[in-house]
């Protein structure tokens, strides 16, 4: 199966286990840094920035499938690399090349491809029949070191050429630790809990106690999360967003309150709510208890 990272971060952790649970091979097309730099435009300049966003996401990605999806192994790679240069390029950035071969069929800033292309002393060329095993002689030009194309552009972010820079890929392998192995090495976001495991509403708007299970360490980091009331899968009171990070092993600094405000008030005492919590930046449920809902002293009372 082949999926997008933005779908992916929009599964809930039902949902992925769902979707995943039939398949032995997921891939998942990550495309921040060619679809913000490959183009030319003001933000090829915030490359070196874009990259950084794709490293987070792919940390946070990774993070999200190995801890919530029954999964054991990811692997990182890529399918190219690419050249980015910081200053505005000069003419000596450029091949002496200055006409496109009339030939060519695709023509980029590091590549032109033919079915036939005349000899040129200032690129490397070759045949995708020696270098990729094709069966058609298709004919390429590559400029030398990193040259760009003058007939085509100068942009500063390129990928298509032969530099190592672009062809060398990275392949990372990413393993679930489990048990002990876990304990020591893995980076973990902190447990948020509920103290009391029966909860009661009598009011419209109560508060509810939350507690953040461990200090935050260098091992365990913290948590954002959202909680609100829900009826199956519907969404029936305010939602309150907040943040674990106390780094202190006193209980009492480590206990929150969140104000939770139902919506509307015909709610039977003999159903099942639950207050749900949920990491809000992977949107995976983390704990759900069992709520009941008993207006009957309010409404009496108005």
């Amino acid at each position: 199966m082949a999926v997008t990272a933005d779908e992916v971060k929009a599964w809930s952790r039902d949902e992925g286990r769902e979707r995943l649970k039939d398949k032995q091979l997921v891939y998942v097309y990550h495309n921040v840094i060619d679809d913000r730099s490959d183009s030319g435009g003001p933000s090829e300049s915030d490359t070196f920035q874009h990259v950084e966003v794709a490293i987070e996401e792919l940390t946070e990605l990774t993070r999200k499938i190995l801890m919530h999806f029954n999964t054991s192994t990811v692997i990182v790679t890529a399918d190219h690399g690419f050249l980015f240069q910081q200053s505005k390029l000069e003419a000596a950035d450029r091949t002496a090349l200055v006409d496109k071969p009339g030939s060519a069929f695709k023509s980029k800033k590091r590549y032109v491809l033919g079915h036939t292309l005349p000899e040129a002393k200032d690129v490397w060329q070759g045949s995708t029949k020696h270098t990729a095993g094709t069966e058609s002689d298709t004919r390429f030009w590559i400029p030398k070191g990193a040259n760009r194309f003058h007939f085509v552009g100068g942009a500063r972010f390129v990928h298509g050429g032969a530099m190592p820079q672009e062809i060398v890929v990275p392949v990372l392998t990413v393993n679930q630790l489990r048990g002990e192995k876990a304990e020591k090495r893995t980076r973990r976001k902190v447990g948020v809990i509920s103290p009391k495991s029966v909860l009661k509403m009598v009011n419209s708007i109560q508060r509810f106690d939350l507690m953040q299970t461990e200090a935050v360490s260098e091992q365990v980091l913290p948590v954002t999360v959202a909680v609100a009331i829900f009826e199956g899968g519907q969404i029936i009171s305010s939602e309150e967003v907040v943040t674990f990070d106390c780094t202190t092993d006193s209980m009492s600094d480590r206990l929150k309150q969140v104000r939770l405000s139902l919506a509307g008030s015909d709610f039977d005492r003999k159903k099942d709510y639950f207050l749900v919590i949920r990491d809000k930046d992977l949107n995976t449920e983390l704990e759900r208890y069992r709520v009941t809902i008993d207006l009957a002293f309010t409404d009496d009372f108005f």
